[in-house]
């Protein structure tokens, strides 16, 4: 079984941890509501399963967004939206950034999210 989202919209890393006073916090990100949001529908997709793969292509991020922050706030949006049960489970993952214009962007000539998730056989 395979699940296809799309995500209008431009890609946004999640943002790095911070340090205050010596407590560790994470800033909250508003994108990764937005993202959540479109998971809904597929809530309890994959409640109880284990090793996940997961795929995300990213079409117009910005040339600085980091990758690995950009997959991991698909990751925890997946999480927050109850379509896993924890990010832990998924043992395969890969993602692309892609310019808007490329083959296969889910909204042609504009920013979007394309993600995949999946049972890893």
């Amino acid at each position: 079984m395979n699940l296809n989202i799309d995500i209008p919209g431009r890609p946004v890393p999640k943002a790095r941890p911070r340090m205050v006073r010596g407590k560790i916090w994470t800033p909250t990100n508003k994108h990764e509501n937005e993202v959540a949001k479109f998971m809904l529908q597929h809530r309890g997709a994959f409640a109880g399963m284990r090793d996940l793969a997961l795929q995300a292509w990213f079409y117009g991020a910005s040339p600085t967004a980091d990758g690995d922050n950009l997959w991991k706030l698909v990751c925890d949006a997946a999480v927050k939206a109850q379509v896993i049960d924890d990010d832990r489970y998924i043992v395969c993952g890969t993602f692309e950034k892609r310019p808007v214009g490329n083959q296969g962007n889910p909204f042609p000539n504009k920013p979007g999210t394309r993600i995949r998730i999946g049972v890893w056989i």
